[in-house]
């Protein structure tokens, strides 16, 4: 089962560290340096939020507000 993280920021960063301790995870965020960070970390980076969906057949959030969960999906 291959698993997605949107939202790299200070918790979805931390949270998303975290779960990379026990499985992969494709991630994507808007700061490019934050999906970097991730990928040294472990995790397998894509181009877009759609790119995720694609790829994996579970994809958590961690964004600012309502309505940014609202433009991704």
């Amino acid at each position: 089962m291959e698993i997605g993280y949107i939202g790299l920021g200070v918790m979805g960063g931390a949270l998303a560290r975290r779960l990379l301790l026990s499985r992969a995870l494709h991630v994507y965020d808007l700061n490019p340096a934050a999906i970097a960070a991730l990928a040294e970390a472990g995790a397998q980076p894509v181009q877009s939020a759609a790119a995720v969906a694609e790829r994996c057949e579970i994809v958590l959030l961690c964004l600012p507000r309502s309505e940014h969960v609202r433009d991704v999906l």
